[in-house]
């Protein structure tokens, strides 16, 4: 009871339900606490003490034994106005501070972010993303040999489709490209081998949006590095179209 209300006004939670068990019930031993809340005796007496140091319960020795009671719960006004004045301390900390982070961010906010997926986990985060959710209207995928390359699953196929999305293909060899051809227009895709001498690739690569993606793409053993740079990307994207033309 009003444990929501106690936590939201700076109590920690095992605080909250001692002096709340106490409200409720009246005064109690450790023990008694400890079987009305399911905290620990030792607990029960390390948020007592907190409590006691708030001015919020007191304590009592009765028959040899310590008794702790509630005190006036309108004593909780001076929570109240404690976490006011840490309020406007902490803004006028941030006030200070604000300038300098906002330098430090647009300082590095036009520098290259990486990060890692692999595993399962990472191959559905960034396949769902890339053919369910990405915005991009285009969807560069680069792989060493067209024979090679696994396919993404038909449903993810079939997710660009719906959106017409369309996926340049380029590869620096492979024998099945008469194939990929037939099915090119089907699949709103457009294939092409590019020799090494003009665009060596040597790892797959995918390129959506802002973002270039490195590494192993098939869904048995995933694991790329994404580099989110727009510049990069845009750069990418126009090397490779002027190759493909």
């Amino acid at each position: 009871m009003f444990i929501k209300e106690l936590v939201d006004l700076g109590l920690n939670k095992g605080e909250a339900e001692v002096y709340s068990s106490l409200l409720q019930f009246g005064e109690a031993s450790a023990s008694e606490i400890a079987k009305r809340t399911n905290i620990g005796r030792t607990n029960v007496y390390e948020y007592a003490n907190s409590l006691i140091k708030r001015g919020l319960i007191s304590q009592f020795e009765q028959k040899n034994r310590i008794f702790f009671r509630a005190d006036d719960p309108r004593l909780l006004k001076d929570l109240l106005d404690q976490r006011r004045r840490e309020l406007r301390e902490l803004e006028t900390v941030l006030t200070e501070a604000m300038p300098r982070m906002e330098t430090m961010f647009n300082r590095n906010a036009n520098k290259p972010q990486t990060m890692f997926y692999h595993g399962e986990t990472g191959y559905k985060e960034i396949m769902n993303y890339i053919f369910f959710d990405s915005p991009a209207s285009e969807v560069y995928i680069l792989v060493p040999d067209l024979d090679d390359f696994e396919a993404p699953e038909p449903k993810l196929r079939n997710a660009l489709l719906r959106r017409q999305v369309k996926t340049i293909l380029v590869a620096n060899k492979g024998e099945s490209i008469q194939e990929f051809n037939k099915r090119d227009e089907r699949e709103l895709r457009k294939t092409s081998i590019i020799n090494k001498s003009k665009l060596a690739i040597k790892t797959d690569t995918i390129v959506y949006e802002d973002n270039l993606l490195f590494g192993t793409i098939s869904k048995s053993n995933f694991a790329v590095n994404v580099i989110k740079s727009a510049e990069l990307a845009r750069l990418f994207k126009t090397a490779v179209s002027s190759l493909t033309v």
